[in-house]
Order: C-alpha cells, then sequence, then structure tokens
C-alpha cells in the first residue's frame, strides 16, 4: 500500500494532507533550497517585492491586469496572516501600490473574496480612475465601483461579476456561492447555496449583465448543458472561467461537473455570441483547465487527456479548429497570457520538484521556453488556500506580475519589469 493511501487511511485526508505539508516543508528548509532564482535573461534589479509585515498581500487570478493603464498603480487584497478559509475569515483591504515609490494606499474592505480569484478586482475599463469589486449588500452578492483618486464609493452592480467587456457595456455571472461549494477557492460562502439539492437547477447558468440597465437575465440554463451529457442527473453541475473574446462580441465558459463517488470531474468548453447566447462546443473529450484569448477569434487553452498528458492548444473559435502547440516542451499545466506580440505569451507550472515554481515566456515562433524566474512554493498553504503564480502582463508588456509564498510563509506580489527580456516579444 503506498504511503500516502496509508497515512489516509490512519489520519484521514484533511490531516493527512497537512501531515504531508508540512513534511514538504521541512525538508525543503532542510535542504536550505533557494527561496528565488534568477535566470539568465533576467537581474535582480528587475524584481521587485510588494509586501506588508503580517499581512497576505495578493491579486488573485491570472486573467485580469492587475496594473492600471499608466501603469503606475497595482491593486492588492491584503488579509492578515491568519486568515482562515472558512465563512467566518476576515475582510479583505482593497487597496494599491504605487508602482515606482512602493507606497502602499487603502482604499476599502470586502468580506466577498476567495484565495485563487480574491474579489474579481479589476481596473474599470473605460475610467482609470475607478475600480471594481464585488461584495455584499442586503443579503446579495453585488459589484462596486470606487473612485480610487477620491477614496470613495461612486455606485454599484447588483449583480456580482466575474467578467466584463472593455466598453463596459455587458458583464458576465454565476452562482458564486454553488462554486464555492462544489470548487473551493473560486467563490464565496457568505451566503449558502439554495441549489444545494438540484445537481443542475433550471434557474441557474450563465447570466449576462446589461451594465448601463443594471438588469441580469438567464441567457444559459445548466439544466440544458447537464442534460446534454447526464440525463440521468447523477452528477454535479456547475459554471466556472466566463471569459469574454477582447471585442466582447463572444465569451467562453467551463461546464464542469463532479463525477459521482470520486474526488474528479469533467469538463465542456463552450463559446458563446454575447447577445444571442448561440453555443458552440470547442472542446468535450479532454479535461480544459485554463484559458487565454489571442485575438477575437483564437484562444488558448491548456488540457487534460484521460492518461494524464498536459498539453496547450489553440482553438480558433469560428471554423472550431484545434492545433496543439509543442508538446514537448509544454507538458505541464499552467496560466497562460499573450503579450503584446500574439506570437509570444507567458505562463507558469505548479509546483515542481523541490517545491519550486517557474515563470516562463514561451515564443510560438521559435517553438522555445524561456525561464524567467523560479520561486519557492511554501507547502503549508495547499488546497484552496495554495498560491500558484498567476502571472498577469501589463497592457504595453511592459511589466509581469505575479502572487508567491516564495519567503516568510506569506503571499507577496512581485514585479517583474521585462526590459531585458523584452526582445521576446518585440
Amino acid at each position: 500500500m503506498p504511503l500516502s493511501t496509508f497515512g489516509r487511511k490512519v489520519f484521514g485526508d484533511e490531516k493527512a494532507d497537512k501531515i504531508y505539508a508540512y513534511l514538504k516543508f521541512f525538508r525543503a528548509k532542510f535542504n536550505n533550497l533557494k527561496s528565488l532564482h534568477y535566470s539568465e535573461i533576467i537581474d535582480k534589479e528587475s524584481i521587485k517585492v510588494f509586501e506588508i509585515p503580517k499581512h497576505h498581500v495578493f491579486f488573485g487570478y491570472y486573467d485580469i491586469q492587475q496594473l492600471n493603464l499608466k501603469e503606475d498603480k497595482m491593486l492588492v487584497h491584503v488579509v492578515p496572516k491568519r486568515s482562515t478559509i472558512d465563512r467566518n475569515k476576515k475582510e479583505a483591504e482593497i487597496g494599491y501600490f504605487n508602482v515606482k515609490s512602493g507606497e502602499y494606499f487603502a482604499l476599502t474592505n470586502t468580506r466577498t473574496w476567495c484565495w485563487q480569484q480574491g474579489a474579481r478586482l479589476r481596473w474599470h475599463p473605460i475610467n482609470d480612475n475607478y475600480i471594481l469589486f464585488n461584495d455584499m449588500f442586503d443579503f446579495k452578492y453585488i459589484t462596486i465601483i470606487w473612485d480610487v483618486v477620491n477614496n470613495c464609493y461612486i455606485g454599484q452592480i447588483d449583480t456580482a461579476l466575474y467578467d466584463i467587456d472593455r466598453q463596459f457595456s455587458y458583464g458576465l455571472s454565476l452562482n458564486f456561492s454553488r462554486l464555492q461549494r462544489l470548487r473551493p477557492g473560486y467563490g464565496y460562502d457568505l451566503l449558502p447555496d439554495v441549489t444545494i439539492i438540484d445537481h443542475a437547477p433550471e434557474n441557474d447558468g450563465v447570466f449576462l449583465v446589461d451594465l448601463q440597465k443594471n438588469e441580469s437575465r438567464l441567457i444559459i440554463k445548466l439544466r440544458d448543458l447537464a442534460l446534454d451529457v447526464d440525463k440521468s442527473m447523477e452528477h454535479q453541475h456547475y459554471i466556472n472561467h466566463l471569459s469574454f473574446a477582447p471585442d466582447g462580441n463572444n465569451f467562453i465558459f467551463f461546464h464542469v461537473w463532479r463525477i459521482r463517488g470520486t474526488k474528479k470531474w469533467a469538463t465542456r468548453l463552450y463559446v458563446a455570441e454575447t447577445l444571442e447566447a448561440n453555443l458552440k462546443l470547442l472542446e468535450s473529450n479532454d479535461v480544459v483547465s485554463h484559458y487565454a484569448w489571442k485575438n477575437n477569434e483564437e484562444l488558448l487553452v491548456t488540457c487534460l487527456t484521460k492518461n494524464k498528458e498536459q498539453y496547450y492548444a489553440e482553438y480558433n473559435i469560428i471554423s472550431g479548429r484545434k492545433r496543439i502547440v509543442n508538446q514537448k516542451i509544454l507538458s505541464k499545466d499552467g496560466h497562460p497570457s499573450f503579450t503584446p506580440n500574439s506570437s509570444v505569451f507567458i505562463s507558469d507550472t505548479y509546483p515542481q520538484k523541490n517545491e519550486k515554481q517557474v515563470l516562463f515566456v514561451h515564443n510560438i515562433i521559435e517553438n522555445r521556453n524561456y525561464a524567467i524566474v523560479e520561486l519557492f512554493s511554501d507547502p503549508r498553504y495547499y488546497g484552496e488556500r495554495r498560491c500558484d503564480l498567476h502571472p498577469r502582463i501589463s497592457s504595453s508588456g511592459r511589466f509581469i506580475t505575479i502572487d508567491s509564498t516564495f519567503q516568510d510563509g506569506l503571499r507577496k506580489t512581485v514585479l517583474v519589469e521585462t526590459d531585458k527580456i523584452k526582445y521576446l516579444w518585440c
């Protein structure tokens, strides 16, 4: 019997996970592993760490830009070191750092946040002085609009948003309580999941929000998606990863279901027209994981086969064509984002040997990876509290930001100036 299986039988899953996490941590400490390693294409002066003593400083997911258009302010969530993962966790403070001086400015708080995606905090796509983030008011998840310059409340959208188009015309939403229950770390549990008894609720799914009218409507029913693959309704179905194309005319989403009696899940990747909600199935054979828009018609996605082989693939949302991207060197899951040059993207790895995560650049034309930094990932943060690098690239391509636990057992935001590696995407 494998040691991990034996440990789970003796201690149970939760205690076994904690024991293994601390064993990994002390092994790394005993081996005196370096916390941060710079590759040959970057130098120490290009790296800047943003931190606050005794607090976790992080942004969250990789599909939202952390820096504003002027690239002088960097949004963050700040939570006390001992914040728990239950519904009584501390509020997250919303603030920003001055990129040049490193000075921190606190703005406001939200209770509606999670470890992987934060509060879906973002800069307003039209007004660079405003930010948006999810919160709760009157027992309902909402989106707050906040003025950063005057540090004051501007207004709200009466729906918690997952994504927003660049014209600030429409938003996309889902059931965040159901998402948190079925995929811990990605939703919110301040409000109970009232759909818990239903494996695929009729009145749940993908919601389109008219941001000008402040109105939300269900445009894709979860029940309809589920019936296509699970007519007996054995499995728990949910929606995740809504993302508008750059022009806002289409969006993608993941239809996910938990396989009954196991810890496994299955997925389908769909693209839909924003206003007509006409669906097209892009991937149904392999499990999809992460995504990045290359342009209005092409999408990069990380996938996993039934044989546990990982790969990156490009999909054309018009033709449905699929092309695998250099599986020899892109054989591990990651969080990709395209640079201003669409033939180059950044991505990362999950912890590898010696608990190290790698941030890298991939040049599609050269078929080559360029490692930027390698960072220690504290194994004591696992499950929904894990800290993925989630690399985010600024609009000009001048900066990359990541979240990391490479030092002191605290989340920190690390900024990389790309001047020295800029030749990779010029």
